[in-house]
This record gives structure tokens, C-alpha cells and sequence, in this order.
């Protein structure tokens, strides 16, 4: 769905955050990003402004993982 909409994604990564010491599924990170940009086109299809913003930051040992669109 994203790669047939006019919808710009601006990525926000902390620098602070050190990959090394992640343990996760790739795929699954993968996968839920990809349900929450397409929901986004989704949802936000008839916004203004088609833009959407993922932004990851540490919180503690996690990492917050935000989808921010303007539907």
C-alpha cells in the first residue's frame, strides 16, 4: 500500500541506542512496522499532510517504537 501513495516517511534514530546488545526477531520488527505504516496510509489517506514519522529512542533496557501519522 505505502509504495502506491504520495505518503513521506521520516525516520528519527537515537543515536544512543547500540544495536550490539538488541535481541530481538528482526522479522518480527519487521512485520509490525510494516502493519503500522500500512495502517497509517490506511487511516491517513485523506489527511492534508501524508507524512509519517517513526521514531525510536531507548527507555531503560527497551527501545519505544512510535508510528505518528496525521490520520
Amino acid at each position: 500500500r505505502l509504495s502506491n501513495s504520495d505518503f513521506d516517511i521520516q525516520w528519527e534514530v537515537a543515536d544512543t541506542i547500540d544495536s550490539q546488545f538488541l535481541q530481538t526477531d528482526p522479522a518480527a520488527v519487521e512485520q509490525i512496522l510494516a502493519n503500522l505504516i500500512d495502517n497509517s496510509v490506511k487511516y491517513a489517506s485523506n489527511a492534508s499532510e501524508k507524512t509519517i514519522q517513526i521514531c525510536v529512542t531507548p527507555e531503560g533496557k527497551y527501545l519505544s517504537i512510535q508510528v505518528i501519522d496525521s490520520g
